[in-house]
């Protein structure tokens, strides 16, 4: 498998992080490591700190899914942030509610729903 030559996807870090949050993404990371890895990784950081073409070169050739946005809990909580209810003016019946709505007889209002049996003590046919 081939290391990726992109430091965003090689060492997991959201592109739209700002200098400070990279650095102490990896700063941690640097920790963790030992050996080779180690320095590669203070390699990228010093790369992506000091070449401006370097970094935006970088940022523009990572795929999306390479960003924060994978985590998929992380983004269902973006889109799913509360949101004010709308204001609504209240309801009131007019004329054009009179005249859309079908008049109900007395016997349709109070008619037995179909699945119980009918109120003059016959089951269902």
């Amino acid at each position: 498998m081939k290391i990726s030559e992109n430091p965003f996807e090689r060492w997991d870090l959201d592109p739209r992080d700002g200098e400070a949050e990279l650095t102490r993404t990896m700063r941690a990371r640097t920790r963790a490591l030992k050996g080779d890895d180690r320095e590669a990784l203070q390699h990228d950081w010093r790369r992506l700190s000091t070449d401006p073409v370097f970094r935006a070169r970088s940022t523009l050739l990572t795929p999306p899914p390479a960003t924060r946005d994978r985590d998929l809990w992380a983004a269902a909580k973006r889109l799913l942030l509360p949101t004010p209810a709308p204001e609504l003016p209240p309801l009131r019946a007019d004329v054009e509610d009179a005249l859309v709505l079908p008049r109900l007889d007395d016997e349709e209002l109070f008619a037995d729903p179909p699945f119980l049996p009918d109120s003059s003590g016959g089951g269902p046919s």
